[in-house]
């Protein structure tokens, strides 16, 4: 069975994008939000009433991935190789770029289309 798709209107650019789809943000591990793959801006600094409105309406898939993301202690790429979303190598290569360029992970990832 296939996942169907979540469209979310991105609460910054007002992009619309599937978020079942769209890769998750890292920047606060206990409360993981999704990456706009327009303009890469994660809902942390959006309203609460967008935030509330975004879970009131999401997919269990979507809200079973969350619970496990803000119970893990993993890393966001951790999770994403366990979740064999992208490989160790991937990972890795990955990891090297955000030194170097001082992007967050999930920025790389939309960037690479994972």
């Amino acid at each position: 069975m296939s996942e169907q798709p979540y469209l979310v209107i991105c609460w910054n650019c007002l992009g619309e994008f599937d978020s079942v789809a769209a890769v998750w943000c890292s920047d606060d591990p206990k409360n993981p939000t999704k990456l706009c793959p327009f303009c890469l801006r994660c809902f942390c600094d959006a309203t609460a009433e967008y935030k509330q409105q975004f879970w009131r309406h999401a997919p269990p898939q979507l809200v079973d991935e969350l619970q496990a993301l803000s119970q893990s202690q993993d890393r966001l790429g951790n999770i994403l190789v366990r979740m064999k979303k992208i490989s160790t190598p991937q990972l890795l290569e990955m990891l090297v770029e955000q030194k170097e360029t001082g992007r967050k992970l999930g920025e790389i990832l939309v960037q690479r289309g994972w």
